[in-house]
């Protein structure tokens, strides 16, 4: 059951940072934005932040996943 858990909050933080990396990628979209700099740097740093912070997350899901089926099929063996 834990490591469900972890699984889902796992899952709803990936669906949490791929809303905001969408949200922020709409925003670069736009040409106004660029019209100023140290906003539009500010919405790029973020973005490229949050896909960083995705790739860590993705691994740990991989991770939590393969446990899991592991210990399923533990139990059920």
């Amino acid at each position: 059951a834990p490591l469900r858990t972890r699984l889902k909050e796992t899952e709803a933080e990936i669906a949490r940072l791929e809303a905001r990396v969408r949200d922020l990628t709409d925003r670069m979209a736009n040409p106004d934005l660029y019209k100023d700099g140290d906003q539009a740097r500010e919405v790029a740093r973020e973005r490229k932040d949050l896909e960083e912070q995705l790739g860590s997350l993705y691994g740990k899901w991989e991770e939590l996943a393969v446990r899991l089926d592991r210990a399923m099929a533990e139990t059920s063996a």
